[in-house]
Protein backbone atom coordinates (compact mmCIF):
# COMPACT_ATOMS: atom_id res chain seq x y z
CA UNK A 1 0.00 0.00 0.00
CA UNK A 2 0.96 3.63 -0.45
CA UNK A 3 1.23 6.33 2.20
CA UNK A 4 -2.08 7.82 1.02
CA UNK A 5 -3.77 4.44 1.54
CA UNK A 6 -2.63 4.39 5.15
CA UNK A 7 -3.98 7.92 5.59
CA UNK A 8 -7.33 6.88 4.10
CA UNK A 9 -7.72 3.88 6.40
CA UNK A 10 -6.80 5.90 9.48
CA UNK A 11 -9.20 8.70 8.53
CA UNK A 12 -12.09 6.26 8.03
CA UNK A 13 -11.30 4.47 11.31
CA UNK A 14 -11.07 7.68 13.35
CA UNK A 15 -13.78 9.77 11.67
CA UNK A 16 -16.33 6.89 11.51
CA UNK A 17 -18.03 8.18 8.33
CA UNK A 18 -17.10 8.54 4.68
CA UNK A 19 -18.28 12.14 4.71
CA UNK A 20 -16.06 13.17 7.62
CA UNK A 21 -13.08 11.30 6.17
CA UNK A 22 -13.61 13.07 2.81
CA UNK A 23 -13.64 16.44 4.57
CA UNK A 24 -10.46 15.59 6.48
CA UNK A 25 -8.60 14.37 3.41
CA UNK A 26 -10.01 17.04 1.06
CA UNK A 27 -11.23 14.49 -1.49
CA UNK A 28 -14.72 13.51 -2.67
CA UNK A 29 -16.90 10.88 -1.02
CA UNK A 30 -17.18 8.79 -4.24
CA UNK A 31 -13.37 8.79 -4.52
CA UNK A 32 -13.07 7.51 -0.95
CA UNK A 33 -15.66 4.80 -1.54
CA UNK A 34 -13.87 3.69 -4.71
CA UNK A 35 -10.45 3.55 -3.00
CA UNK A 36 -11.87 1.68 -0.01
CA UNK A 37 -13.39 -0.91 -2.32
CA UNK A 38 -10.02 -1.36 -4.06
CA UNK A 39 -8.24 -1.80 -0.71
CA UNK A 40 -10.77 -4.40 0.46
CA UNK A 41 -10.28 -6.26 -2.81
CA UNK A 42 -6.52 -6.13 -2.33
CA UNK A 43 -6.72 -7.51 1.20
CA UNK A 44 -9.55 -9.92 0.42
CA UNK A 45 -11.40 -8.72 3.50
CA UNK A 46 -14.27 -6.36 4.31
CA UNK A 47 -12.78 -3.61 6.42
CA UNK A 48 -15.86 -1.58 7.41
CA UNK A 49 -19.58 -2.25 7.72
CA UNK A 50 -21.78 0.73 6.88
CA UNK A 51 -24.70 1.52 9.21
CA UNK A 52 -27.12 4.40 8.95
CA UNK A 53 -24.93 6.55 11.17
CA UNK A 54 -21.34 5.33 10.98
CA UNK A 55 -18.72 2.88 9.77
CA UNK A 56 -17.98 -0.10 12.00
CA UNK A 57 -14.58 -1.73 11.59
CA UNK A 58 -14.58 -5.50 11.20
CA UNK A 59 -12.01 -7.60 13.06
CA UNK A 60 -9.94 -7.59 9.85
CA UNK A 61 -10.48 -3.85 9.59
CA UNK A 62 -9.19 -3.36 13.15
CA UNK A 63 -5.97 -5.18 12.30
CA UNK A 64 -5.51 -3.32 9.02
CA UNK A 65 -6.19 0.00 10.77
CA UNK A 66 -3.56 -0.86 13.42
CA UNK A 67 -1.12 -1.68 10.63
CA UNK A 68 -1.90 1.59 8.85
CA UNK A 69 -1.35 3.55 12.06
CA UNK A 70 1.97 1.79 12.63
CA UNK A 71 3.13 2.54 9.08
CA UNK A 72 2.20 6.21 9.40
CA UNK A 73 4.13 6.45 12.68
CA UNK A 74 7.20 4.83 11.09
CA UNK A 75 6.94 7.19 8.12
CA UNK A 76 6.84 10.18 10.46
CA UNK A 77 9.80 8.86 12.45
CA UNK A 78 11.81 8.27 9.27
CA UNK A 79 11.11 11.77 8.00
CA UNK A 80 12.25 13.21 11.33
CA UNK A 81 15.46 11.17 11.17
CA UNK A 82 16.11 12.28 7.59
CA UNK A 83 15.56 15.89 8.58
CA UNK A 84 18.09 15.39 11.36
CA UNK A 85 20.57 13.84 8.91
CA UNK A 86 20.35 16.83 6.62
CA UNK A 87 21.38 19.08 9.52
CA UNK A 88 24.14 16.83 10.84
CA UNK A 89 27.43 16.55 8.98
CA UNK A 90 28.40 12.91 8.80
CA UNK A 91 29.34 10.17 6.34
CA UNK A 92 32.67 9.18 4.79
CA UNK A 93 35.27 11.77 3.79
CA UNK A 94 38.26 10.54 1.80
CA UNK A 95 41.29 12.84 1.49
CA UNK A 96 44.39 12.50 -0.67
CA UNK A 97 47.02 14.86 0.77
CA UNK A 98 50.51 15.86 -0.32
CA UNK A 99 53.04 14.64 2.26
CA UNK A 100 54.24 18.20 2.93
CA UNK A 101 50.71 19.51 3.44
CA UNK A 102 49.95 16.44 5.52
CA UNK A 103 52.82 17.25 7.87
CA UNK A 104 52.60 21.02 8.17
CA UNK A 105 49.16 22.24 7.05
CA UNK A 106 46.61 19.47 7.60
CA UNK A 107 46.97 18.80 11.36
CA UNK A 108 45.49 22.12 12.53
CA UNK A 109 42.66 21.83 9.98
CA UNK A 110 41.88 18.30 11.13
CA UNK A 111 41.96 19.27 14.79
CA UNK A 112 39.11 21.74 14.35
CA UNK A 113 37.23 19.58 11.85
CA UNK A 114 37.17 16.49 14.11
CA UNK A 115 36.09 18.58 17.08
CA UNK A 116 33.18 20.10 15.17
CA UNK A 117 32.15 17.08 13.09
CA UNK A 118 32.92 13.92 15.10
CA UNK A 119 30.39 11.84 13.12
CA UNK A 120 32.42 12.10 9.90
CA UNK A 121 34.35 8.94 9.01
CA UNK A 122 37.75 10.21 7.82
CA UNK A 123 40.02 8.31 5.43
CA UNK A 124 43.36 10.01 4.67
CA UNK A 125 46.17 8.97 2.36
CA UNK A 126 49.38 10.98 1.98
CA UNK A 127 51.96 10.84 -0.78
CA UNK A 128 53.46 12.67 -3.72
CA UNK A 129 51.03 14.99 -5.48
CA UNK A 130 51.47 13.42 -8.93
CA UNK A 131 50.74 9.97 -7.51
CA UNK A 132 47.60 11.23 -5.76
CA UNK A 133 46.37 12.98 -8.90
CA UNK A 134 46.81 9.75 -10.86
CA UNK A 135 44.24 8.11 -8.56
CA UNK A 136 42.01 11.14 -7.96
CA UNK A 137 38.78 9.16 -8.45
CA UNK A 138 39.28 7.47 -5.08
CA UNK A 139 39.14 10.71 -3.07
CA UNK A 140 36.52 13.31 -2.25
CA UNK A 141 39.19 16.00 -1.93
CA UNK A 142 42.84 16.33 -2.92
CA UNK A 143 45.36 18.71 -1.34
CA UNK A 144 48.27 18.94 -3.77
CA UNK A 145 51.40 20.95 -4.51
CA UNK A 146 52.96 21.99 -7.78
CA UNK A 147 51.13 22.14 -11.09
CA UNK A 148 47.50 23.23 -11.24
CA UNK A 149 45.20 20.13 -11.38
CA UNK A 150 43.59 21.14 -14.68
CA UNK A 151 41.32 18.10 -15.08
CA UNK A 152 39.60 18.70 -11.73
CA UNK A 153 37.56 21.44 -10.13
CA UNK A 154 39.97 23.28 -7.84
CA UNK A 155 40.74 26.24 -5.61
CA UNK A 156 44.10 27.91 -5.14
CA UNK A 157 45.26 27.77 -1.54
CA UNK A 158 48.56 29.61 -1.15
CA UNK A 159 52.14 30.01 -2.39
CA UNK A 160 54.83 28.39 -0.26
CA UNK A 161 58.26 30.13 -0.73
CA UNK A 162 61.39 27.98 -1.07
CA UNK A 163 64.65 28.51 0.82
CA UNK A 164 68.17 27.13 0.72
CA UNK A 165 69.03 26.15 4.29
CA UNK A 166 72.14 25.00 6.13
CA UNK A 167 73.47 25.08 9.64
CA UNK A 168 75.74 28.04 10.21
CA UNK A 169 79.50 27.38 10.28
CA UNK A 170 79.20 23.96 8.61
CA UNK A 171 80.35 22.58 5.27
CA UNK A 172 77.33 22.68 2.90
CA UNK A 173 78.95 20.48 0.22
CA UNK A 174 76.58 17.57 0.96
CA UNK A 175 73.11 18.32 -0.36
CA UNK A 176 70.16 16.48 1.20
CA UNK A 177 67.16 15.87 -1.02
CA UNK A 178 63.72 14.53 -0.11
CA UNK A 179 61.34 12.78 -2.48
CA UNK A 180 59.23 15.21 -4.49
CA UNK A 181 57.75 15.66 -7.95
CA UNK A 182 59.66 16.50 -11.13
CA UNK A 183 58.66 20.18 -11.13
CA UNK A 184 60.19 20.77 -7.71
CA UNK A 185 63.30 18.79 -8.60
CA UNK A 186 63.80 20.90 -11.73
CA UNK A 187 63.50 24.21 -9.86
CA UNK A 188 65.96 23.06 -7.18
CA UNK A 189 68.46 21.65 -9.68
CA UNK A 190 68.48 24.80 -11.79
CA UNK A 191 69.00 27.03 -8.74
CA UNK A 192 71.74 24.87 -7.26
CA UNK A 193 73.54 24.74 -10.61
CA UNK A 194 73.30 28.51 -11.13
CA UNK A 195 74.60 29.22 -7.64
CA UNK A 196 77.21 26.41 -7.61
CA UNK A 197 75.96 25.14 -4.26
CA UNK A 198 76.68 21.44 -4.80
CA UNK A 199 77.75 18.79 -7.26
CA UNK A 200 75.89 15.74 -8.48
CA UNK A 201 78.33 13.49 -6.60
CA UNK A 202 77.48 14.96 -3.18
CA UNK A 203 73.82 14.09 -2.75
CA UNK A 204 71.94 12.34 0.04
CA UNK A 205 68.40 11.11 -0.71
CA UNK A 206 65.83 10.66 2.09
CA UNK A 207 62.13 9.79 1.99
CA UNK A 208 60.57 12.44 4.19
CA UNK A 209 60.99 16.22 4.32
CA UNK A 210 61.07 16.13 8.12
CA UNK A 211 64.05 13.76 8.05
CA UNK A 212 65.75 16.15 5.66
CA UNK A 213 65.12 19.11 7.96
CA UNK A 214 66.42 17.32 11.05
CA UNK A 215 69.63 16.39 9.26
CA UNK A 216 70.13 20.01 8.20
CA UNK A 217 69.53 21.21 11.77
CA UNK A 218 72.32 18.89 12.93
CA UNK A 219 74.75 20.15 10.33
CA UNK A 220 74.82 17.03 8.18
CA UNK A 221 74.34 19.05 4.98
CA UNK A 222 72.25 21.63 3.17
CA UNK A 223 68.87 21.42 1.48
CA UNK A 224 66.02 23.36 -0.14
CA UNK A 225 62.95 23.47 2.08
CA UNK A 226 59.58 25.24 1.86
CA UNK A 227 58.54 27.87 4.37
CA UNK A 228 55.90 25.49 5.75
CA UNK A 229 58.67 23.25 7.07
CA UNK A 230 60.70 26.08 8.61
CA UNK A 231 58.25 27.40 11.20
CA UNK A 232 60.20 25.89 14.11
CA UNK A 233 63.71 26.53 12.75
CA UNK A 234 66.01 28.71 14.86
CA UNK A 235 67.42 31.32 12.51
CA UNK A 236 70.27 32.03 14.93
CA UNK A 237 71.63 28.57 14.17
CA UNK A 238 70.34 27.97 10.65
CA UNK A 239 71.23 30.08 7.62
CA UNK A 240 68.19 30.63 5.41
CA UNK A 241 68.57 31.96 1.87
CA UNK A 242 65.56 32.55 -0.43
CA UNK A 243 65.61 30.84 -3.81
CA UNK A 244 65.74 33.87 -6.09
CA UNK A 245 65.85 33.77 -9.87
CA UNK A 246 65.93 37.15 -11.61
CA UNK A 247 64.83 38.71 -8.30
CA UNK A 248 61.72 36.49 -8.16
CA UNK A 249 61.34 34.00 -5.33
CA UNK A 250 60.66 30.41 -6.24
CA UNK A 251 57.47 29.05 -4.64
CA UNK A 252 55.43 25.89 -4.44
CA UNK A 253 51.78 26.41 -5.37
CA UNK A 254 49.19 24.58 -3.28
CA UNK A 255 45.75 23.48 -4.44
CA UNK A 256 42.55 21.90 -3.22
CA UNK A 257 40.88 19.82 -5.95
CA UNK A 258 37.86 17.58 -6.40
CA UNK A 259 35.75 15.88 -9.03
CA UNK A 260 32.70 17.91 -10.05
CA UNK A 261 29.78 17.12 -7.75
CA UNK A 262 31.82 16.20 -4.66
CA UNK A 263 31.47 19.77 -3.39
CA UNK A 264 27.74 19.14 -2.93
CA UNK A 265 28.36 16.67 -0.08
CA UNK A 266 27.87 18.26 3.37
CA UNK A 267 31.09 16.72 4.76
CA UNK A 268 33.10 18.10 1.82
CA UNK A 269 31.56 21.55 2.24
CA UNK A 270 32.40 21.47 5.95
CA UNK A 271 36.03 20.52 5.28
CA UNK A 272 36.40 23.26 2.67
CA UNK A 273 35.15 25.76 5.25
CA UNK A 274 37.78 24.60 7.73
CA UNK A 275 40.49 25.00 5.08
CA UNK A 276 39.40 28.59 4.45
CA UNK A 277 39.35 29.27 8.19
CA UNK A 278 42.91 27.97 8.47
CA UNK A 279 44.09 30.18 5.62
CA UNK A 280 42.57 33.24 7.32
CA UNK A 281 44.03 32.46 10.73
Amino acid sequence: MKYTDYELIQALYEEKTVRAAARRLLISQPAISQRLKALETNWGETMFIRTSTSLLPTPAGEKIADYAREMLAKEEQLRAELDHLSEKVQGRLSLGVSSVLGQYFLPSVLERFIERYPAVDLHINTGLSDHLLATDNTYHLLLTRGERPQHLAHEYLFADPLFYVQKKDTDPSLFIRFKSDDTFEKVVHEWLTAHKKTTSSSLLQVDQIETCKQLVKRGVGSSVLPLLALQDVNEERIQIEPLLSENEQAVRHNWCAWRAGAELLPQVQAFLREIQAELKS
